[in-house]
């Protein structure tokens, strides 16, 4: 690839290439104007230059802007360029635009309308929904919805197609699904259904993302797996000390500040440890078993029992991470280095139950 020369005209910045005379939009501008369209080229120096993409930063989230365009020419749009126009209505791709995501105009709360050229090789629309030119990848959907009917042929969902949909509460895969993109369904707070193609269970357990795993493995048709996705990451935050909110656990569930450990742990605790240390890990570890246990209840419903008994195991490791912390003789090792030497393994140990 060549490298492009800088040159300003006006309020405009282009990057040129001297050797396809294309033009990239660095800086423009759009001023107060309801309705843009992006120029789809511009004569520098007697020469015609085609405007092929806009650049990230070019144009500063215009707040008046309620119509945009974007010409035939243009085949790349970055996607957080046009992601924060609080008054954007509608959009018109061109038929040269070759990728569209969930991330292009994230932020645009009045956006109703966004139409892709019918003669556009790269993708269609369909039922609502962006797919790729065959069909066979979905990207996004033109609009919030509260059912989702992913149609037959699609192959692939996109990343991050139906990120924080607040909106959806069911999806339906269909029969020819073999792979879902990362965050494709994350942060989903009113899902209620999932339905799945009979007979590809097994195949549908190797490829859906973790925010639906437990939903269709543990729970099958549960009614909420909303709930679900909470017990999810809660148990996943637990793998690691540092995700845990540990100053709101402190307050829940168990006070106050007490020795009232069982006598087979109170025996295991080191002579010079510091009695009111001794009592803070025990309220904080006690509370996180409690909070852990409260918040994994929907995983109990319907699993099996070995599953529940490597759950039950994890809870159980909290009282030894206390034991590991009291009984060390060099008792100043902080809290969280002996958290970590127990708790990802039960963790672990817990999806590798769950998967199976």
């Amino acid at each position: 690839m060549s490298e492009r020369r800088e040159y300003r005209q006006g309020r405009y910045v282009y990057l040129l290439d001297d050797n396809d005379h294309t033009a990239w939009i660095k800086h423009g501008h759009i001023g107060r104007c309801k309705t843009y369209r992006i120029p789809s080229s511009v004569n520098i120096e007697g020469v015609r230059f085609t405007v092929t993409s806009v650049e990230l930063g070019a144009y500063k989230c215009p707040r008046t802007l309620q119509h945009l365009i974007f010409p035939d020419t243009i085949d790349y749009i970055d996607e957080d360029e046009f992601s924060h126009l609080p008054n954007l209505r509608s959009v018109y791709i061109g038929k040269g635009v070759q990728y569209l995501n969930n991330w292009h105009f994230r932020c645009c709360p009045k956006l109703h309308t966004i139409t892709i050229d019918r003669h556009n090789p790269y993708l269609r629309i369909q039922d609502g929904l962006v797919l790729t030119q065959d069909g066979t990848t979905l990207l996004r959907s033109l609009f919030r919805r509260r059912e989702l009917i992913i149609p037959e042929g699609v192959t692939r969902v996109e990343k991050v197609a139906f990120w924080y949909d607040d909106k959806l509460e069911s999806i339906t895969f269909p029969t020819s699904i073999c792979e879902i993109g990362d965050s494709s369904f994350s942060d989903i707070p009113n899902l209620k259904k999932v339905v799945i193609p009979k007979g590809t269970e097994k195949r549908m357990c190797k490829i859906v993302s973790e925010l639906l795993l437990i939903a269709l493995l543990v729970l099958g048709s549960c009614s909420h797996p909303c709930q679900v996705q909470t017990s999810e990451a809660v148990l996943q935050s637990f793998y690691n000390c540092s995700t845990v909110d540990w100053a709101l656990i402190d307050t829940l569930y168990y006070r106050p500040y007490n020795c009232d450990w069982p006598d087979e742990i109170g025996a295991q605790i080191h002579p010079n440890f510091p009695p009111e240390y001794s009592a803070r890990y025990w309220h904080r570890l006690q509370n996180a078993k409690t909070y852990l246990h409260q918040q994994t209840l929907p995983l109990r419903s319907g699993a099996s029992e070995e599953f529940v008994n490597q759950l039950n195991r994890t809870e159980s490791a909290m009282d030894s991470v206390f034991v590991h912390i009291v009984s060390q003789e060099y008792y100043m090792r902080i809290f969280v280095d002996c958290y970590e030497e127990i708790m990802p393994q039960e963790v672990t140990k817990c999806f590798e139950k769950r998967q199976k």
